[in-house]
């Protein structure tokens, strides 16, 4: 919502905030995360099922705060207006139309250049038809785990689920040009592990843990610490 982006942004200085954009049924894209708007909205539909007018008049309910659901090009704007940079997730569904990535190119291309926005998404074909629309986005390949290292993928960056990453799957995203961000980081123990490890981002829930723990990590490494990670 446009209140939580104001609010993290003006309280804890991200350098970006991670949010998702999916398409709705007039070929609009709208803020949200859940594939199923019930949970947050009570309507059981999903986002591609409604119009962005109809979006816009549901009340996203969370923590106790009701908020309106947001239009990718309002939450842009707001953006804007904090100087603020986003990472802006691409969320895919079989009810996309098959020029969702064209469209959304034509719509925000000049916009995310122009404020230093960048892009990821779970599914590859995304990854691979931004990079080709404009090899000047900087586009992230998330993945829920690793196997067997870094997948060979036009991506600029991995974005992995920290729990099954190592430092040698760091190391080979590096020799290969690519940086490697991790999800979702919320304790200081995985925070410092992921910056021992030579991460190049960490996304998180708990910003005031998260720039809690970089200060410090600012500080000389001590053997201790190498030792425990």
């Amino acid at each position: 919502t446009l209140a939580s982006l104001e609010k993290t942004s003006r309280t804890y200085h991200p350098d970006y905030v991670e949010m998702d954009v999916q398409e709705t049924k007039d070929g609009q894209f709208v803020v949200m995360h859940d594939f199923n708007l019930k949970q947050l909205t009570g309507v059981n539909k999903a986002p591609q099922d409604l119009t962005l007018e109809e979006l816009e008049k549901l009340t996203v309910t969370e923590n106790g705060v009701k908020e309106p659901v947001v239009s990718f090009d309002a939450y842009l704007k707001k953006a804007k207006e904090l100087n603020q940079k986003l990472l802006i997730e691409i969320k895919n569904s079989k009810k996309d139309s098959k020029d969702l990535i064209e469209r959304f190119v034509q719509k925000y291309e000049k916009t995310i250049l122009a404020n230093q926005h960048i892009l990821q998404s779970l599914t590859y074909q995304t990854v691979s038809d931004l990079k080709e629309a404009n090899p000047e986005f900087y586009v992230g390949y998330i993945l829920p785990f690793n196997i067997v290292g870094p997948p060979i993928t036009p991506a600029d960056f991995l974005t992995m689920e920290y729990s099954t990453i190592n430092r040698n799957f760091i190391n080979s995203a590096h020799q290969d040009g690519k940086k490697v961000y991790v999800w979702t980081v919320n304790d200081s123990d995985g925070i410092s592990r992921m910056m021992f490890y030579g991460v190049d981002g960490i996304v998180t829930d708990q910003m005031g843990i998260l720039n809690e723990t970089v200060q410090k990590g600012d500080e000389e490494v001590t053997y201790s610490d190498k030792l425990l990670n």
